[in-house]
C-alpha cells in the first residue's frame, strides 16, 4: 500500500524529486513561477529572510516554521513609484539583525526595519550585477554597505548614508568583506579583484574563472570561491590556492561557509548541492528537486538554509544534508513547512495545496488533516529530534446519499430543486471497508445539527449533541433523518469519520418560505472585554471594553430583524460580571442555552499570547509562576474556547487579542492568530481574528475602539440589505487596513464554511 502526501498542482506540474520517509512519500510541487533567489538566517538564529524573483520578501520562524511576516512584493520603482515587473536578487540581515539589506537589480536597494518592513532608506543609485548575484555587502560591524552600481564599487556609511568610496572599473557577480572588515573581495569577470576597504586601492588579481559567489572562514584565515563548475579553497595569508574541489555540476550559484568553520557547502546549476569538511573532504552530495541559488549556513551551524527555483525554501542538516523542512508561501498570503514524513505546519488556508494518496487515489488533505497537521513534530525536525510520523493510511468511508421515497442513489451535489416544508427527509448509507465508522456529523449551511434533528431510530447509533456516535461492528451504516431547512437554498452534508480519515457528501434543495419574525433564530453573545490586568506585568489596555459593549449594542438593534431575540452577558471590568479566570470560565456555559438553529458569537477583546505553541486568553487576575511562565490556572486556553464552540447551530468567534509582541519579562510570545484559528475552526466555528500571523492589534484614541472592532461596527452600520458573514467581513477588513497603512490585515477562517446572514439592515 502506497501513500503519498504531495502538493498540488497550481501553475507548474509536480517536481519529480521525491523524499521518501517510511511508506509515506513527499512530493513538492511548484505553486507559484517565482524563483528563490535568496535566504538567509538572523544573527541569533531565530529567523530566515528570503526573497524572490516576483519581488517577495518573507521572513519565518526557524523554530517553528511559521511565516512570521509578508514583507509584501517589490513591485515599484523607489524613484518614480511606478510599477515594474521585479525580482529580489538579494536579502541578508545586518550583523545586529535590526535591519534587512535588499536589492532589486534595476529597482534599486534598500534597507528595511527588519520587525516592521518599513523602509528606512532607498539609495540613490541604480544596483545591478548578474542575475541573482551577491552584489551587495555588509561590513562585519555594519558601519558601512558596498555595493555596485554603473561599473563602480561604492561605499556607504550606514545612518549618515554618506557616500565614502568610490572605486571605478569594477564590476562582478558577488562581493564581500573580509571578516576584520580590512578587505572588499570582488569577483570580477577575470576572477578575485581584492581591495583595500578604506582606500579602495586594488591589492591585487587572483586569477580565475569568474567567482559567481564567495565566503570567508570565520577566522578569516581561509577563502572559498564558487569558480565556474569547480570550488576553490584560499588561504589568505599568501592568497595561494590550496586546493580546488570539483562542484555539484554545472556552473556555482552559491558556496557558504559554516560560522563554526567546520564545513563548506556549494549549490550548482546542476540541481546539486555538497558539502565538504573545511579541510576538502567530501560529507555528501545531494541531488535536489530543483536549482538552489542560494545557501546560507545557520549561526549554531547545524543547518544549511537553500532557496530553490522551484519556489522553496530547503532547511537541511549539516551534518548530512538530509532535509529537515522545506518552506512553501504563495501569492494568495497562505504559507506551508512540511517535514519528509509529511507532518506539516501551515497557516489557517494553507494546506489546502495539499492532497493525499492511498493506494493510488488522491484525496483531499481534509479528510487527513488531523494525521497531518502537526506542528509538534514540525519543530522537533527542526530542532533536530525528528519524530517520524507512523501511521498506516486508510481509505476514507464512502457516503452514498439517497433519495428516502425511492432509496435511489444520488449523485454528489444533486439539486432536489424547491420544497414548501421545513422538514427535509434524508436517507444515507456509509460503507467502509478499511474499519469500522466512528462518527457522523451532519450539517445545514454550515450549521451542526443537533437534538431531534439527529434521531434516527437506527440501532447500534449513540446521539451525542452534535454528532453520531456508532457502537455497532457493522461495515454498513444506513441512516435515515430529517433536518430543519432554512429559507432560501440549503447545502445538506454528512461527515463520517473512521478515525483515520474523514468523507463529506452533500445534497442541496431550497425551501420556498418566507422567514417570518417567529421562526427567526435567536442570537447569543457573550462578549469579553478586559482593559485594566492585576498583575504589574501586563500593560493595561485602553478600548477593549469599550469594544465588547459597543459590539452587543450593534448587535442588539439586529433583535426582531435578523434574529427573534438577541440574548447577551457582558464580562467586563466595572461590570457586573468581572473577567477573572473563574467568572469567565463558569459563564462560558452560557452558549448551552442557545438552541440547535440559533447563532452564538463569542467575542474576545484583551490580551492573547503564546507560550511555546499554545494560545492563552488573559483574565484580569493572569498570573505568572517564580519561572516567568503562565499559571495555567490563571488563564484561558484554547481549548477552554473550543469546548464551547463543539456544538449545533452557526458559531461565531471574534477576537481582538494580539496587542503586544508578547508580555515584557515573561517567557510568552505575540498571539500567533494562524495557530489560534487552526484550533478553533476543526470546531466548525467561523472564526474572525483581528490580525494575520503576530501582526500587532491597533487602538485608536480618536476612535475610542480597537480598529478591529471599528471596522465591524462600521460594516454593519454603514450597509443596507442582508449583510452575510462574507460581507461584513470583507468590508470590515478594508476598514482596517485603510486605518493602519496596511499594517493589520483581518482574516475570516471556516473549516467548511457556507456563507449565511448575519444581520440585516434597511432595505434589500
Amino acid at each position: 500500500m502506497i501513500k503519498r502526501i504531495l502538493f498540488s498542482v497550481i501553475i507548474m506540474s509536480v517536481a519529480e524529486f521525491c523524499a521518501t520517509a517510511g511508506d509515506i512519500d513527499i512530493f513538492p510541487a511548484s505553486v507559484k513561477q517565482a524563483w528563490g533567489n535568496s535566504a538567509g538566517y538572523s544573527p541569533d538564529g531565530k529567523r530566515i529572510v528570503t526573497g524572490s524573483s516576483d519581488g517577495t520578501l518573507v521572513i519565518w520562524d526557524t523554530k517553528t516554521g511559521s511565516l512570521i511576516r509578508s514583507l509584501g512584493k517589490y513591485s515599484a520603482d523607489p524613484f518614480t513609484d511606478q510599477a515594474v515587473e521585479t525580482l529580489v536578487h538579494f536579502a541578508k540581515y545586518s550583523p545586529d539583525g535590526k535591519y534587512i539589506l535588499t536589492n532589486s537589480g534595476y529597482n534599486g536597494a534598500r534597507i528595511l526595519d527588519a520587525e516592521t518592513g518599513e523602509v528606512s532608506h532607498t539609495f540613490a543609485e541604480i544596483f545591478f550585477g548578474m542575475q541573482r548575484s551577491e552584489v551587495m555587502a555588509i561590513s562585519p560591524n555594519g558601519s558601512y554597505i558596498a555595493g555596485f552600481a554603473s561599473r563602480r564599487l561604492n561605499v556607504w556609511e550606514t545612518g549618515t548614508w554618506n557616500k565614502v568610496l568610490e572605486i571605478p572599473d569594477a564590476d562582478g557577480p558577488s562581493l564581500i568583506y573580509s571578516p576584520d572588515g580590512k578587505y572588499i573581495l570582488c569577483g570580477s569577470p577575470a576572477g578575485i579583484a581584492i581591495y583595500d576597504s578604506q582606500t579602495g586601492q586594488k591589492l591585487r588579481d587572483l586569477p580565475g574563472a569568474v567567482a559567481m559567489s564567495m565566503a570567508y572562514s570565520p577566522d578569516g584565515r581561509r577563502l572559498v570561491s564558487g569558480s565556474g563548475l569547480d570550488v576553490k579553497i584560499w588561504n589568505t595569508q599568501n592568497w595561494r590556492e590550496i586546493r580546488t574541489l570539483a562542484g555539484p555540476g554545472a556552473l556555482i550559484t552559491s558556496v557558504a561557509y559554516s560560522p563554526d568553520g567546520s564545513r563548506i557547502a556549494a549549490a550548482g546549476y546542476a540541481k546539486g548541492v555538497k558539502i565538504w569538511e573545511a579541510a576538502g573532504k567530501e560529507i555528501c552530495s545531494i541531488q535536489m528537486s530543483d536549482i538552489a541559488l542560494s545557501l546560507s549556513y545557520s549561526p549554531d551551524s547545524k543547518y544549511i538554509a537553500a532557496a530553490l527555483t522551484d519556489g522553496t525554501v530547503r532547511i537541511l542538516r549539516a551534518e548530512n544534508g538530509q532535509e529537515a523542512a522545506k518552506y512553501v508561501s504563495y501569492d494568495d498570503g497562505e504559507w506551508l513547512c512540511i517535514t519528509p514524513d509529511g507532518s506539516y505546519n501551515a497557516s489557517p488556508q494553507g494546506d489546502k495545496y495539499l492532497n493525499v494518496v492511498v493506494d493510488d487515489e488522491v484525496y483531499s488533505i481534509d479528510q487527513y488533516r488531523h494525521i497531518f497537521y502537526q506542528p509538534d513534530r514540525v519543530r522537533a525536525w527542526l530542532a533536530g529530534n525528528p519524530e517520524t510520523l507512523d501511521v498506516q493510511l486508510l481509505a476514507p468511508p464512502t457516503i452514498v446519499m439517497r433519495d428516502p421515497s425511492t432509496n435511489k442513489e444520488l449523485d454528489q451535489d444533486h439539486d432536489f430543486g424547491s420544497v414548501s416544508t421545513e422538514r427535509f427527509p434524508l436517507s444515507v448509507s456509509i460503507l467502509d471497508q478499511s474499519t469500522l465508522v466512528q462518527t457522523i456529523k451532519i450539517l445545514v449551511n454550515g450549521r451542526l445539527v443537533g437534538g431531534r434533528e439527529l434521531s434516527t431510530g437506527s440501532r447500534g447509533i449513540r446521539v451525542k449533541s452534535a454528532s453520531l456516535e456508532i457502537a455497532g461492528e457493522e461495515e454498513n451504516t444506513d441512516l435515515h433523518f430529517a433536518v430543519d431547512l432554512d429559507p432560501g437554498p440549503n447545502k445538506i452534508e454528512v461527515v463520517a469519520f473512521n478515525g483515520i480519515a474523514e468523507s463529506r457528501s452533500s445534497v442541496t434543495v431550497t425551501l420556498n418560505l418566507q422567514e417570518q419574525q417567529s421562526n427567526l433564530p435567536n442570537l447569543w453573545i457573550l462578549a469579553l472585554g478586559i482593559n485594566d490586568y492585576r498583575q504589574e506585568l501586563i500593560p493595561d489596555l485602553n478600548y477593549c471594553v469599550n469594544d465588547a459593549q459597543e459590539i452587543i449594542k450593534v448587535f442588539k438593534m439586529q433583535e426582531g430583524k435578523r434574529y427573534g431575540k438577541v440574548n447577551s452577558l457582558l464580562i467586563a471590568d466595572g461590570e457586573p460580571i468581572e473577567p477573572t479566570t473563574e467568572n469567565i470560565r463558569t459563564n462560558l456555559r452560557f452558549f448551552d442555552n442557545a438552541g440547535t438553529r440559533d447563532v452564538t458569537l463569542l467575542f474576545l477583546a484583551g490580551h492573547g499570547v503564546n507560550e511555546g505553541d499554545n494560545f492563552y486568553f488573559l483574565p484580569n487576575d493572569a498570573a505568572f509562576t517564580t519561572e516567568r511562565l503562565l499559571d495555567k490556572a490563571q488563564v484561558i486556553s484554547s481549548d477552554d474556547i473550543y469546548s464551547v464552540l463543539d456544538a449545533p447551530g452557526n458559531r461565531l468567534v471574534f477576537i481582538d487579542a494580539c496587542h503586544s509582541e508578547g508580555i515584557a519579562g515573561s517567557k510568552t510570545s505575540a498571539a500567533d492568530n494562524n495557530r489560534l484559528t487552526r484550533v478553533l475552526m476543526e470546531s466548525n466555528a467561523v472564526i474572525f481574528t483581528s490580525s494575520t500571523g503576530t501582526e500587532v492589534s491597533q487602538e485608536r484614541q480618536n476612535l475610542r475602539h480597537g480598529v478591529f472592532t471599528y471596522g465591524i461596527i462600521q460594516a454593519l452600520e454603514r450597509n443596507t440589505g442582508r449583510i452575510s458573514m462574507m460581507r461584513l467581513s470583507g468590508d470590515a477588513s478594508m476598514v482596517v487596513t485603510g486605518l493602519t497603512g496596511n499594517q493589520q490585515h483581518p482574516t475570516t477562517t471556516a473549516l467548511r464554511f457556507v456563507d449565511f446572514i448575519v444581520a440585516q439592515t434597511g432595505e434589500d
